[in-house]
């Protein structure tokens, strides 16, 4: 029975490691949409 508490253990542990690392990427990703939309808002306006 302790090895199947641990088995679940693991594999929430795991889940919960890979759910935090996509939230993680998620935002740096985010990030850097925000940061490519304010380069291509820069490019757009007209220069007098």
């Amino acid at each position: 029975m302790s090895s199947l508490v641990a088995a679940y253990s693991v594999i929430f542990g795991a889940i919960f490691i890979f759910t935090w690392l996509l939230f993680a990427r998620q935002k740096r990703l985010e990030k850097k949409l925000d940061e490519l939309r304010e380069l291509v808002k820069d490019a757009s306006r007209p220069r007098p």
